[in-house]
């Protein structure tokens, strides 16, 4: 059993133990121990960083075209804008109306193009068969920046200087081939598309124009408002002839009696004109092959037919002029990316920051070695003292 002058004296020294001036007593009693470890840390460290290889920063800045020109995304646009106006803009979808050029910045292609290019499987001391491997190294020495003011930065580490700045330079070149490309396979899907479309509406129009022929032969009909017009006129001619041979008939049978002669001529006459009226609004001929009772259905049916053809017409107007461009888009050269400024070849390296490096080593072996220290001395201690208690149970 421990007796009380024992329990306030092991009390006092817990007390001394964890305040600060112990912590700094124990340091300072082992301080040649933390020195060497520091220093030997240092040492490693400055050797090790001297050994590492310089690694030299190109970027170039790019920037792509400001509009792709195409005919058919103004259309759509123009279309987009139409759709707008009724309520229907969200008919398309979210997405936008191209690609991010991101997409191609980043693809696996041009990765691969530039391992082939500058023989990264040797530069790297990869074998060829490990080609992902040599894939991770290029994509830890390479970044692709987009910019907040809309440019694109490409940037590429190399043991070389020079060959760091061909190798952002010729990324550009590889960027504008693959962009091109997929442009123009784009372009010919475009193309076969507008040809489908272009044929469909020929034959719809051969096929609504034939009809419309036959169906103008067969009633006569071939310009609706001009023989409406025309119709009209005549009609009232009649109609108004009716009347005066009314005024005239009533006129001579009032003052002469009904069996008059002028009266019987003016009778016959007026019986005459109306039935010549009724022919004219029961049969077909006056107007066309067709009775004035039934001219507003044939008119509509051939205004029907009319209005297709029409409608036909200017789709196909609409689609030749994107069907030209599009031609002309499939075998043009595009230039997607404009440099802005070539990569040139650095005249200091990037990396390793040996300083940073030392310094890293310099605070990591320092606090580690104090933490040995008082990590020592406090397992020493317990050891101790648990002897000690072991001693007096």
């Amino acid at each position: 059993m421990l007796t009380n002058s024992e329990i306030t004296l092991e009390s006092d020294n817990k007390n001394i133990k964890t305040d600060g001036l112990y912590f700094i007593a124990v340091v300072f009693k082992y301080k040649w121990f933390v020195i060497v470890v520091t220093t030997i840390a240092v040492i490693v460290s400055v050797i090790a960083s001297l050994q590492m290889d310089n690694w030299y920063q190109s970027t170039v800045s790019v920037v792509p075209p400001k509009s792709s020109g195409s005919m058919l995304a103004g259309a759509l646009g123009n279309i987009s804008s139409t759709l707008k106006d009724f309520g229907l803009n969200k008919l398309g979808g979210k997405g936008g109306g191209s690609y991010d050029f991101m997409v191609i910045l980043k693809s696996r292609t041009l990765v691969d193009s530039t391992i082939s290019k500058f023989n990264l499987h040797k530069v790297y001391d990869v074998p060829d068969t490990k080609k992902s491997i040599v894939r991770k190294i290029l994509y830890a020495n390479m970044d692709i920046t987009r910019e907040k003011d809309g440019n694109y930065t490409i940037t590429f580490w190399d043991k070389d200087n020079h060959r760091a700045a061909d190798m952002a330079n010729n990324f550009v070149l590889l960027a504008n081939r693959l962009a091109m490309k997929v442009f123009r396979e784009e372009a010919e899907v475009n193309l076969s598309y507008l040809e489908q479309r272009i044929a469909y509406s020929d034959s719809t129009l051969n096929i609504i124009g034939d009809s419309l022929e036959r169906f103008s032969r067969k009633n006569l009909l071939f310009s609706p408002e001009d023989q409406a017009r025309s119709t009209s006129m005549a009609l009232a001619e009649l109609k108004s002839n009716e009347i005066q041979l009314e005024i005239l008939y009533d006129f001579y049978s009032q003052n002469y009696g009904s069996e008059d002669p002028f009266t019987i001529l003016h009778k016959n006459i007026l019986d005459n004109t109306k039935d010549k009226l009724a022919k004219v609004q029961t049969s077909p001929g006056f107007a066309g092959n067709f009775s004035i009772e039934d001219a507003s259905e044939v008119v509509i049916e051939y205004m029907r037919l009319y209005t297709e053809f029409e409608t036909f017409s200017k789709v196909r107007a609409f689609l030749l002029p994107l069907y030209e461009q599009t031609k002309l888009d499939a075998v043009r050269s595009t230039q997607n990316l404009f440099v802005i400024d070539n990569a040139i070849p650095a005249e200091k390296k990037s990396r390793p920051k040996r300083s940073l490096i030392v310094l890293g080593a310099l605070f990591g072996s320092l606090v580690f070695s104090i933490f040995l220290v008082v990590f020592f001395n406090s397992y020493r201690n317990f050891k101790k003292k648990y002897s000690e208690i072991k001693q007096h149970i």
